[in-house]
């Protein structure tokens, strides 16, 4: 790989690279010279072509911090205040959603098993089990009313225990 096809492929991944830690256009071009012309020189130590873009981004890298250094401006950013690419916000949002929901199924699970046998079996089969209230009590051979007395006193018993979490985690 030739300094001109280096070039056409990574000047902007370089060009971000440096303006990331300059926060200036001109002192980023700069930087992005100084990246090519050290590239070109050291182009014999680039054994894998495919890290390419990481060799030049890291030189870009250092000689921002270097171009700072010489002209005393060295700009310190905390992380906190560097926005994320917008994908990896998508992403990171995307794992915590995952976490939430599989934390959330934990805590009902938890619920659930707190109930009385004879609640949880009715209240497994009609929700988990996804069957209809007269399926459940063929199934179990209880009465339709016995099934939806268990169910209801299922649900309040669940809502209070939510209810009850709530007030521990979020005392008014």
């Amino acid at each position: 790989m030739d300094i001109h096809e280096l070039y056409e492929r990574y000047h902007r991944r370089v060009f971000f690279s440096a303006y990331k830690v300059v926060k200036n256009k001109s002192l980023a071009e700069d930087v992005v010279q100084e990246t090519y012309l050290k590239a070109y020189r050291k182009l014999d130590e680039l054994t894998d072509e495919k890290k390419a873009g990481a060799w030049l981004s890291t030189i870009a890298g250092r000689k921002a911090v270097d171009l700072l250094r010489k002209e005393g401006k060295a700009v310190v950013v905390s992380l906190e205040q560097t926005p994320l690419p917008a994908s990896l916000c998508q992403q990171a949002s995307l794992v915590e959603e995952m976490c939430e929901l599989h934390l959330l199924e934990e805590e009902i699970e938890t619920s659930i098993r707190s109930l009385s046998p004879k609640i949880r079996e009715v209240f497994r089969l009609s929700f988990q089990y996804s069957m209809k209230e007269k399926e459940v009590a063929d199934f179990l051979n209880l009465s339709l009313s016995a099934v939806k007395s268990r169910l209801h006193r299922g649900r309040k018993q669940l809502k209070q225990t939510f209810i009850q979490k709530k007030t521990v985690e979020n005392p008014a």
